[in-house]
């Protein structure tokens, strides 16, 4: 027993459930979620994810809100269809840039943990343009590629074929508040989605 409680399964239900009512910011909370323990998920780092020969890739961190309302269809989905999960905490590897109003720039706060340019160039057909809000609203480019979270890549002999998104899931009624948590029909469409996903 002992030893399943150090499993990745049961050390991903801690992380995500650690943070059930925290403050995010000063304005919002992270939502309670109730986290399976799924056994067939390993952890793994951005360089391990770019090695990785069959499987679906999860790249994700626990106080991402729309991680946290993902985590629990995805690891249902999974051990209904007897999927493997690489699960990679992603802000431990993503570089962070804010805006600097005195300068009028972005500017990085956070360097790249080691692997994530690697994952970058690995994942490029799955980045988005990196970009950061200024004062004023408007997006500023960064000049760089960035992983959003959550990205779920499939990868077949050492090959990413395909990614799952949010927006993959037709007519999900998402909540205005990224802190909301999914009401019953939306998770149902989203587990759906990736159980299809999945087979």
């Amino acid at each position: 027993m002992l030893l399943w409680g150090l499993s990745p399964g049961m050390t991903l239900k801690r992380e995500y459930e650690s943070y059930n009512g925290k403050p995010a910011g000063s304005e919002h909370t992270l939502q309670a979620i109730t986290v399976p323990a799924y056994a067939n998920v390993q952890g793994v780092t951005a360089l391990e994810a770019c090695t990785l020969q069959d499987g679906i890739l999860v790249l994700a961190y626990p106080t991402c809100p729309y991680c946290r309302n993902l985590m629990p269809e995805l690891l249902d989905a999974a051990e209904a269809t007897d999927t493997s999960l690489y699960y990679c905490t992603l802000d431990k590897y993503r570089d962070v840039y804010t805006y600097d109003a005195a300068a009028g720039v972005p500017v990085l706060t956070t360097p790249a943990g080691e692997g994530y340019p690697e994952l970058l160039v690995w994942l490029d057909e799955y980045t988005v343009d990196y970009t950061v809000t200024d004062s004023e609203g408007n997006a500023l480019p960064v000049g760089e590629k960035r992983l959003g979270a959550p990205t779920i890549v499939q990868v077949r002999d050492g090959v990413p074929t395909s990614a799952w998104k949010l927006t993959s899931v037709a007519d999900a009624d998402y909540p205005d508040d990224k802190y909301t948590r999914w009401n019953a029909e939306t998770q149902d469409k989203v587990y759906n989605s990736l159980y299809h996903y999945f087979v």
